[in-house]
Protein backbone atom coordinates (compact mmCIF):
# COMPACT_ATOMS: atom_id res chain seq x y z
CA UNK A 1 0.00 0.00 0.00
CA UNK A 2 2.88 2.04 1.08
CA UNK A 3 4.63 1.74 -2.46
CA UNK A 4 1.44 2.86 -4.57
CA UNK A 5 1.37 6.02 -2.62
CA UNK A 6 4.72 6.63 -2.33
CA UNK A 7 5.10 5.83 -6.68
CA UNK A 8 2.04 8.66 -6.89
CA UNK A 9 3.16 11.27 -4.92
CA UNK A 10 6.87 10.67 -6.99
CA UNK A 11 4.07 10.88 -10.09
CA UNK A 12 2.54 14.04 -9.09
CA UNK A 13 6.37 15.64 -8.00
CA UNK A 14 7.51 14.78 -11.34
CA UNK A 15 4.35 16.17 -13.44
CA UNK A 16 5.11 19.69 -10.97
CA UNK A 17 8.43 19.59 -11.57
CA UNK A 18 8.28 18.88 -15.23
CA UNK A 19 5.07 22.03 -15.61
CA UNK A 20 7.72 24.26 -13.57
CA UNK A 21 10.46 23.93 -15.70
CA UNK A 22 8.64 24.39 -18.78
CA UNK A 23 7.43 27.38 -17.33
CA UNK A 24 10.89 28.76 -16.24
CA UNK A 25 12.16 28.15 -20.37
CA UNK A 26 9.40 29.46 -21.67
CA UNK A 27 10.26 32.98 -19.41
CA UNK A 28 13.47 32.77 -20.00
CA UNK A 29 12.68 32.23 -24.02
CA UNK A 30 9.91 34.80 -24.30
CA UNK A 31 11.57 38.43 -24.70
CA UNK A 32 9.60 40.85 -22.02
CA UNK A 33 6.79 43.15 -23.24
CA UNK A 34 7.64 46.72 -21.18
CA UNK A 35 3.78 47.87 -20.64
CA UNK A 36 4.00 51.29 -18.71
CA UNK A 37 1.89 54.05 -18.19
CA UNK A 38 2.45 57.40 -19.24
CA UNK A 39 0.44 60.63 -19.04
CA UNK A 40 0.59 63.22 -21.80
CA UNK A 41 1.15 66.08 -22.69
CA UNK A 42 3.77 66.28 -21.04
CA UNK A 43 6.02 69.18 -19.41
CA UNK A 44 8.45 70.45 -21.98
CA UNK A 45 12.15 69.74 -21.46
CA UNK A 46 15.24 69.32 -22.71
CA UNK A 47 16.06 65.31 -24.18
CA UNK A 48 19.40 66.10 -25.83
CA UNK A 49 21.19 64.37 -23.09
CA UNK A 50 19.45 60.95 -24.12
CA UNK A 51 20.68 60.86 -27.44
CA UNK A 52 24.48 62.05 -26.94
CA UNK A 53 25.05 62.16 -23.21
CA UNK A 54 28.27 63.74 -23.33
CA UNK A 55 26.93 67.00 -24.90
CA UNK A 56 24.33 67.49 -22.83
CA UNK A 57 26.39 70.06 -20.76
CA UNK A 58 26.74 72.06 -23.82
CA UNK A 59 23.33 72.36 -24.65
CA UNK A 60 22.08 75.73 -24.34
CA UNK A 61 18.74 75.40 -25.44
CA UNK A 62 16.05 77.16 -23.69
CA UNK A 63 14.44 74.54 -22.43
CA UNK A 64 14.79 73.08 -18.54
CA UNK A 65 17.56 70.29 -18.13
CA UNK A 66 17.45 67.07 -15.92
CA UNK A 67 13.51 67.28 -15.66
CA UNK A 68 12.37 63.82 -15.89
CA UNK A 69 9.40 64.14 -17.97
CA UNK A 70 6.45 61.76 -19.67
CA UNK A 71 7.99 62.03 -22.99
CA UNK A 72 11.52 61.86 -21.47
CA UNK A 73 10.45 58.00 -20.27
CA UNK A 74 9.18 57.13 -23.29
CA UNK A 75 12.18 57.98 -25.20
CA UNK A 76 14.36 56.44 -22.99
CA UNK A 77 12.06 53.35 -23.14
CA UNK A 78 11.94 53.19 -26.94
CA UNK A 79 16.32 53.49 -27.16
CA UNK A 80 16.18 50.71 -24.61
CA UNK A 81 14.83 48.75 -27.76
CA UNK A 82 17.67 45.92 -28.79
CA UNK A 83 15.31 43.91 -31.26
CA UNK A 84 12.21 45.06 -32.33
CA UNK A 85 10.32 48.20 -31.80
CA UNK A 86 6.55 48.04 -32.51
CA UNK A 87 5.43 52.08 -32.28
CA UNK A 88 1.51 52.89 -33.21
CA UNK A 89 0.95 56.60 -33.36
CA UNK A 90 -1.91 58.52 -34.34
CA UNK A 91 0.14 61.09 -35.73
CA UNK A 92 3.73 61.26 -36.31
CA UNK A 93 4.99 64.39 -36.11
CA UNK A 94 7.80 65.00 -33.40
CA UNK A 95 11.31 65.45 -33.91
CA UNK A 96 12.82 63.48 -31.19
CA UNK A 97 10.37 60.82 -31.45
CA UNK A 98 11.78 60.19 -35.30
CA UNK A 99 15.31 61.20 -34.12
CA UNK A 100 14.89 57.83 -31.78
CA UNK A 101 13.68 55.71 -34.60
CA UNK A 102 15.96 56.97 -37.31
CA UNK A 103 18.98 55.97 -34.27
CA UNK A 104 17.11 52.12 -33.86
CA UNK A 105 17.37 51.89 -37.38
CA UNK A 106 20.89 52.41 -37.42
CA UNK A 107 21.37 50.41 -35.05
CA UNK A 108 19.59 47.38 -37.11
CA UNK A 109 16.59 47.06 -34.65
CA UNK A 110 13.61 46.21 -36.99
CA UNK A 111 10.98 48.85 -36.63
CA UNK A 112 7.08 49.15 -37.25
CA UNK A 113 5.63 51.80 -37.37
CA UNK A 114 1.55 51.89 -37.36
CA UNK A 115 0.24 55.66 -38.36
CA UNK A 116 -3.13 57.12 -39.51
CA UNK A 117 -2.81 57.26 -43.03
CA UNK A 118 -4.39 60.86 -43.37
CA UNK A 119 -2.09 62.23 -41.04
CA UNK A 120 1.20 60.72 -42.62
CA UNK A 121 0.93 63.65 -45.03
CA UNK A 122 0.19 66.44 -42.53
CA UNK A 123 2.62 69.12 -42.50
CA UNK A 124 5.88 68.37 -40.26
CA UNK A 125 4.77 64.52 -40.42
CA UNK A 126 7.78 62.44 -39.85
CA UNK A 127 6.57 59.37 -41.68
CA UNK A 128 8.34 60.36 -45.16
CA UNK A 129 11.77 60.66 -43.33
CA UNK A 130 11.39 56.89 -41.54
CA UNK A 131 10.68 55.68 -45.07
CA UNK A 132 13.37 57.82 -46.71
CA UNK A 133 15.86 56.19 -44.22
CA UNK A 134 14.61 52.48 -45.03
CA UNK A 135 11.37 52.31 -44.84
CA UNK A 136 9.04 49.44 -45.85
CA UNK A 137 5.06 50.09 -47.32
CA UNK A 138 2.92 53.17 -46.62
Amino acid sequence: MWSVKVVGLGVVAFSLSLELLGWLFGRLRHKRTLNKVLFFPSEVACVEHLFSPNSARACICPLPHGVETSFSRLLCHILSATSSLDLCVFSFSNMDLSRAVLLLHKKAVTIRVLSDKDYSAITGSQIGILRKAGGGPT
